[in-house]
């Protein structure tokens, strides 16, 4: 008799509708802004000398960390990790450069936006692909989730535009 109660209620709250939360709207633009040695504290510190476009654009703009929870502070690997979310070690990118024995080439040293599978290429001449990156990135979740979605990537170097 005594477990009837809470048998009873236990049912009652399985039985009641669950409380559906509000999806939040798709964003229409995602903005991702990267620059080497640029810090997100410095960007706190000179927000407010900012205008114009870029004033408007920061105006929507959290970020809530600021960085990035590994210790190599190249350029590519930090790239890989800020688009894909996962650390270098995940990535497959571990620096801008690193020696790979396998490769069927004298020079051994592998750029991370090389394909050193290419017949001629070399650390300081190479066909840039995205081939050493080895999970995916924010710009294909997007076009997963929407094949009209476009992914737009614009940088000064060719590591920075492929991660």
């Amino acid at each position: 008799m005594k477990l009837i109660r809470p048998i009873a209620a236990a049912l009652a709250l399985l039985a009641a509708p669950s409380a559906t939360a509000q999806q939040a709207p798709a964003p229409k633009l995602v903005v991702v802004v990267s620059v080497d040695q640029f810090s997100a504290d410095l960007l706190a510190e000179y927000r407010g000398q900012f205008r114009e476009g870029f004033a408007r654009m920061l105006s929507g703009a959290v970020f809530p960390s600021g960085y990035q929870s590994h210790g190599a502070t190249e350029t590519c690997p930090g790239h890989s990790t800020i688009l894909s979310g996962a650390r270098p070690a995940r990535t497959g990118i571990i620096g801008n450069d690193w020696i790979d024995f396998s490769v069927p080439r004298e020079d051994k040293t592998v750029n991370c936006s090389e394909d050193p599978t290419v017949p001629g290429s070399n650390s300081n001449r190479y066909t840039v692909s995205p081939k050493n990156l080895k999970v995916s990135t924010l710009g294909e979740w997007m076009k997963l989730a929407n094949p009209a979605s476009r992914v737009v990537s614009v940088a000064g170097k060719d590591r920075a535009a492929l991660m």
